[in-house]
């Protein structure tokens, strides 16, 4: 049997056996008690309105009171029928990282508010029939950053950092006192011993890491012959070597020739291994026509790195002595103890880091000659006797060159912060040489004394002028 519909208002008659009973006031508007089942669509209007808490006579009769709520007829009194309130429910846009706010999907059940913010995006749903509200987000799409450090340094931001997609990400990789950055490793490429990486446009995750070396020096500047130990963890390093300038002799008086300086960066060591280091002595002083070689300084050997020591006075003319050579990757030869003249000759200046050591003046030329590249500047001649020494040269690095000596027969400038060479003295009267390398000035003085420096790592601690100063 077919359930009943009911269409619009007005006066109905059904069969009793279908449990439905009518008002028998024809023309009037007509009071409906379903026993059965029923389905109805579309207009069927309950005109009547009802005051919840009053009587009425039909049990199971529908009305809306004032507030259009449901009413039924029940015992014989209208009472309101709850419906139950319904809380709000975040849509599938809730919690899904995105670049821009979200306009769909915002709410399963209830109404949205309006979106706000500018990332992350909030949004509420309303409950319904007093129901509560749901607060519901959408974050800003992001990717994590992993940045760590080693041992004796930091990177900074480090952990877990979370970039925005699309948005760019800086690092800056610090050292502690004493180290140095060994490498930085990108997504696992090797991109250096650098101290800042920007990551850019970012779009997926990604990792940063960074280590260190230890920063270290040994400086020798006493001649003789030492033993160097590489520490824990230093696998290269970088050394300059200055040799001993030229001593001088009385009875013509010609002043030494400046030692040479030169440099080799990166060299491979093994920690725990031993090297040998060599510091030459600068040359005696002689006797009438009698004078003495600088000795050569050096690293493991002189094919590696070496300063040349500066070269006696020969007794052929015209007089003087040819400037100490070097071996490395750069460096600078000793200056002359002679230009062109014969007697009194002013001795040479310390090679340079990029250019050679000044030439002394020759007998009669006046002033010396400057050094080139942080090298010991020449010194000068008034007059016999009265020549200086030349200019020694610095081993922290590359600094500014030797002045030349003034024409009153002044010393040679220090070269790289190297020492001053002496002034003019009496013929017999022996003086204190330029440390390091400066050639001797011509009154029986002995030449300047070498050096050696050994700095790591040599990976980015390099001569002439990365990272060589003092720690």
């Amino acid at each position: 049997m077919s359930l009943p519909e009911f269409f619009g208002t007005g006066n109905f008659a059904f069969p009793s056996s279908l449990g439905i009973a009518t008002s028998s006031q024809v023309g009037l508007p007509q009071t409906l008690s379903v026993y059965g089942g029923g389905f109805f669509s579309n207009g069927v209007q309950l005109g009547n309105t009802r005051t919840g808490g009053a009587s009425c006579t039909t049990n199971g009769m529908l009305g809306f009171d004032s507030g259009d709520n449901l009413a039924i007829c029940k015992s014989g009194i209208w009472t309101l029928i709850s419906l139950g309130s319904v809380s709000g429910s975040c849509g599938s846009a809730n919690g899904v990282a995105v670049l821009s706010a979200p306009a769909t999907n915002l709410c399963s059940i209830g109404t949205a508010s309006s979106v706000s913010g500018t990332g992350p995006w909030t949004w509420s749903c309303g409950g319904l029939n007093g129901g509560s509200n749901a607060s519901c987000s959408a974050p800003v799409a992001s990717f994590a950053i992993t940045a760590s450090a080693g041992a004796n340094g930091s990177i900074s931001p480090s952990g877990s950092v979370s970039v925005n997609q699309g948005a760019n990400q800086s690092f800056t990789i610090t050292p502690s006192t004493g180290y140095a950055v060994s490498s930085v490793t990108v997504d696992g490429s090797n991109q250096g011993a650098i101290t800042s990486y920007t990551f850019t446009n970012v779009q997926t995750t990604h990792t940063i890491s960074a280590t260190f070396f230890a920063q270290g020096q040994a400086a020798y500047t006493t001649p003789g012959t030492y033993s160097w130990t590489a520490p824990a963890g230093v696998t290269s390093v970088s050394v300059v070597a200055v040799g001993g300038g030229a001593g001088s002799y009385e009875n013509g008086g010609a002043g030494g020739s400046g030692g040479g300086l030169g440099y080799k960066n990166n060299i491979a060591v093994t920690p725990g291994a031993s090297y040998i280091v060599v510091v030459g002595a600068g040359g005696a002083a002689g006797s009438i026509f009698t004078s003495y070689n600088g000795s050569d300084s050096y690293f493991i050997d002189t094919t590696i790195v070496k300063g040349g020591g500066g070269l006696r006075v020969y007794l052929d003319l015209p007089h003087g002595g040819t400037g100490g050579t070097y071996v490395g990757d750069g460096g600078g030869s000793g200056g002359k103890s002679y230009d062109t003249g014969i007697g009194y000759l002013a001795g040479g200046g310390a090679g340079g880091y990029s250019g050679n050591g000044g030439d002394g003046a020759a007998g009669g030329a006046g002033a010396g000659n400057a050094g080139s590249g942080g090298g010991g500047g020449g010194a000068g001649y008034s007059g016999a006797p009265l020549s200086g020494g030349g200019g020694g040269v610095g081993i922290l690095g590359q600094g500014s060159s030797g002045a030349a000596g003034s024409a009153s027969g002044g010393g040679g400038g220090g070269g790289s912060g190297g020492q001053t060479g002496p002034g003019p003295t009496g013929r017999t009267s022996p003086v204190t040489p330029a440390l390091y390398g400066g050639g001797a000035s011509p009154n029986v003085s002995t030449g300047g004394g070498g050096a050696v420096r050994i700095i790591w790592p040599g990976t980015t601690r390099q001569f002439p002028s990365t990272n060589t100063g003092d720690m």
